[in-house]
């Protein structure tokens, strides 16, 4: 893989969901679901929804102990911080398995405009980016 290749593929995965997370700061209900969770859990209250109340509502670990963290090391002052950290981490996420993407439509032989065809659905399959920037299925 040539390098440029693989910085350009990833920024540009990671540039289109950072502009629609920008753009529209779209955040869906089971993220707030799942981050109460993870508050709770960052307060030393447990991974809960209500304190006391052993009910699991979170349909992700990795999301609810991601946001439990990234609450934690801002010392539960900020939600929207969190929001935007857990988008950060997903869209390098993304980008690399974009770049993963990119690397095996090349050694497939698929040619530049197959692999640009693979990369560009990629980059611009709506629900794949909306995933990534709204705390869903990282």
């Amino acid at each position: 893989m040539r390098l440029r290749c693989v910085l350009l593929v990833f920024l540009l995965v990671f540039l289109v969901g950072a502009s629609l997370a920008l753009a529209t700061n779209h955040v869906w209900e089971d993220f707030y679901t799942a981050y109460r969770s993870s508050k709770n859990l960052a307060t030393g209250n447990g991974l809960v929804y209500n304190p006391g109340e052993r009910v699991m509502t979170f349909t992700s670990p990795l999301n609810t102990l991601t946001a439990a963290l990234f609450s934690l090391l801002l010392f539960n002052s900020s939600d929207q911080a969190v929001i935007w950290l857990h988008r950060i981490l997903s869209l390098v996420l993304l980008g690399v398995s974009a770049v993963w993407l990119y690397d095996a439509t090349v050694k497939a032989g698929y040619g530049r405009t197959g692999v640009g065809v693979c990369v560009g659905l990629y980059t611009t399959n709506i629900v794949v980016v909306d995933f990534s920037i709204n705390g869903q299925e990282t």
